[in-house]
């Protein structure tokens, strides 16, 4: 069953919980349904997945308005995972979530990734979320792809100007670093009134000239898997990329 087999976390745990179902309750659900156990396993199955997303077994009784917002997204979790998915699809599942959770939900999703070999769709604006869980990055602008890669290649120059700007929004843990921001100008552009060659010529901070906006810009390789959409050569990239050559 393709329902069992693909699961999603989404942004809003709020919005995700039955707010008239118990922990217990929504846990208990899929792991009839879509797992094919028995009641009685999975009144079990409810806590053992509760002590997986370190929650207390007392939390099944409780009820969404009962829980904090990290509470709510382990219980939202625990529900993806109940039935046992090959794929679990998250939406921005940290972005509703203050600062100081944020950092244990991520350990959370890496930990029970590595013990059930689940994959992970993880959909993000925030690369550093990203770059924590993904081992495989695509970055799209307008519904278009515009670079991608793994992990690794992918926060080295060559950067898609788009993703130079992602980058660079990164913050660093050092009161002595200096950020080099990437400041794209104008607004975004409507996704019903696409703009002609590449999508992102109208905020691209290294646009070349006219072909930017007529020519659909071509794929380079970089190797191992790593493409870029863009009419600037990659070793010119990298030149204007470094910092003696940047902005």
């Amino acid at each position: 069953d393709v329902l069992a087999k693909i699961q999603m976390i989404f942004q809003n745990p709020q919005n995700s919980l039955n707010p008239y179902l118990s922990v217990r309750q929504a846990i208990h659900r899929p792991l009839v349904k879509l797992r094919g156990l028995s009641r009685q396993e999975a009144d079990q199955e409810v806590l053992n997945l509760l002590e997986a997303v370190n929650l207390r077994t007392e939390y099944a009784d409780r009820f969404p308005d009962e829980l904090s917002g990290g509470e709510k997204q382990r219980v939202v979790i625990a529900r993806a995972f109940a039935s046992n998915p090959d794929l679990i699809i998250c939406d921005e599942p940290v972005s509703a979530l203050d600062v100081s959770v944020q950092s244990a939900v991520l350990n959370l999703l890496a930990r029970l990734q590595n013990e059930n070999g689940t994959s992970y769709l993880f959909i993000s604006h925030d690369l550093s979320v990203v770059g924590y869980l993904a081992d495989y990055i695509a970055v799209m602008y307008l519904g278009q792809l515009f670079e991608v890669g793994t992990s690794q290649k992918l926060f080295k120059a060559p950067f898609h100007p788009y993703t130079e700007a992602l980058v660079s929004a990164i913050p660093v843990a050092d009161p002595h670093h200096k950020a080099n921001r990437v400041l794209l100008s104008d607004s975004l552009p409507s996704a019903q009134n696409l703009p002609t060659g590449c999508r992102f010529h109208t905020r691209c901070p290294r646009k070349i000239g006219d072909i930017c906006e007529q020519d659909v810009p071509p794929w380079r390789d970089d190797g191992d898997g790593h493409f870029i959409r863009c009419h600037i050569p990659l070793d010119e990239l990298i030149t204007l990329q470094t910092p003696s050559g940047g902005m």
